[in-house]
């Protein structure tokens, strides 16, 4: 036990001489050097902190937000200043509140789960989760990023972005290609949401789209709550992940708006999914890990009603009319710049379709199903290779494509873009063509 309160000291020291001083760095300490029951200690304390009553919504706590065990903050790796900075804003005095010395027990415990799960922990100023990838192609709008998006498919060598079908062995060859293309691994010209926005720095509407609600998931029944997370926490598996999910959404802490406490609910459910895949994602000198589509598909054949809390994201803000309808702080209104709720849709869209690119586990109405949603929504923002691969990739996922989606967004023939580079109107051309062959050949 000494290195550990050797450690301890030290953060001790640390904190007290550097106070607010940005430039006095406290994330140096090895915790690496502690041993397995000195680290569970630090995740055990930090846990108690974790879960205790803050100064927000009534006594909301860390874990009404965040990863039951904060591995979202493990994974996402934020300096020790910012997770105290951001920690301070939900502190309150005495004993049994979230206090200043119960923020070191988090830290603490962050630092802690990092080594225990061997955790190669990212830059969240840099990383956007689950962009395809891991980078996003180049141009200053949707046009250029859509231009950049066909020839990333002709170059990455795809035989549907440069042969010509002329019969059916070709169109079967092309049907195949498509069907193994990971879309993980797809560049896209659509960026995908940060984990947190600071509004502290930001005055952008994106600070809407991040991956943390805007208001605390707070349960009603306290007991349920506690023991699902405390369930999941000691053995984090699907089960425990699906009854974790029914729970923050059947019992949760109902803010005047009614519009901020759907959008609360669904980013809460979409972050404990996405939790779930830090948790399992490849670590360490490990090339294996399991993809959030699995996820998602495994946690509806235990409880369908569940769904792609990602795509009902898109959904709900495709449906907000006014951002004043979620009724936000002053503070934050007054931060946000003018912006278009359009411009938090694509990237929910994009996301919950590359979690389930057959609709499987994706409810929409019939009369409007979810592959017109989202060609309407590319079309609109004249991304139209994106709206071809969409198209073909779901087709090859189902092969349940009707003729009135292959009549309606198939033939263009009264609506075929035009580009500015003959080059690039003669690719696209190239792979609707492609796609129109092989439709043709897999509903024959």
């Amino acid at each position: 036990m000494k290195a550990f309160h050797w450690i301890l000291l030290s953060v001790f020291c640390l904190t007290t001489w550097s106070g607010c001083n940005r430039s006095v760095s406290v994330d140096k300490m090895d915790y690496g050097i502690l041993s397995e029951a000195d680290i569970d200690e630090l995740i055990e304390t930090g846990l108690k902190a974790w879960r205790i009553p803050g100064a927000i919504a009534g006594g909301a706590a860390c874990m009404h937000c965040h990863a039951p065990d904060g591995i979202d903050l493990a994974f996402m790796n934020y300096s020790d200043f910012t997770i105290r900075r951001r920690g301070a804003e939900h502190a309150a005095p005495g004993i049994e509140t979230l206090n200043a010395s119960k923020l070191e027990d988090i830290v603490n415990m962050i630092r802690a789960l990092q080594v225990k799960h061997n955790v190669n922990p990212v830059d969240p100023k840099e990383t956007i989760p689950f962009q395809p990838g891991g980078a996003l192609l180049k141009g200053s709008s949707n046009q250029e990023k859509d231009a950049s998006f066909g020839i990333y498919l002709k170059e990455s060598g795809f035989r549907f972005a440069a042969i010509p079908i002329d019969g059916d062995a070709e169109a079967r060859l092309q049907a195949e290609e498509l069907a193994r293309i990971d879309l993980a691994e797809m560049l896209t010209g659509i960026e995908l949401n940060p984990w947190s926005e600071d509004p502290y720095y930001s005055n952008s509407i994106r600070v809407l789209g991040d991956w943390l609600p805007l208001t605390p998931v707070k349960p009603t029944n306290v007991y349920i709550w506690n023991e699902n997370q405390i369930s999941y926490t000691a053995n984090p598996g699907l089960q425990e992940l699906a009854q974790l999910i029914a729970t923050g959404t059947n019992h949760s802490f109902q803010p005047a708006s009614v519009y901020l406490r759907e959008l609360s609910q669904l980013k809460y459910k979409a972050l404990l999914i996405a939790q779930h895949r830090f948790r399992n994602s490849p670590q360490k000198n490990d090339k294996i890990g399991i993809s959030i589509g699995n996820i998602l598909y495994e946690l509806n054949r235990i409880d369908p009603a569940i769904g792609n809390p990602f795509w009902e994201i898109g959904q709900f803000f495709q449906r907000l009319e006014r951002i004043e309808l979620l009724e936000l702080s002053e503070n934050l209104n007054r931060r946000l710049e003018s912006g278009d709720t359009d411009d938090l849709v694509l990237p929910w869209y994009w996301l919950g379709w590359m979690a389930d690119p057959s609709f499987e586990s994706t409810n929409c109405d019939a009369s409007n199903g979810c592959l017109n949603r989202i060609l309407e929504h590319l079309k609109k923002e004249e991304m139209h290779f994106h709206r071809l691969f969409v198209l073909a990739k779901t087709f090859t996922e189902t092969k349940k494509i009707d003729e009135s989606h292959h009549s309606t967004h198939l033939w263009f023939s009264n609506d075929l873009p035009v580009f500015d580079d003959s080059g690039i109107q003669e690719l696209y051309e190239l792979i609707l063509n492609n796609i129109n062959s092989i439709y043709k050949y897999g509903t024959k």
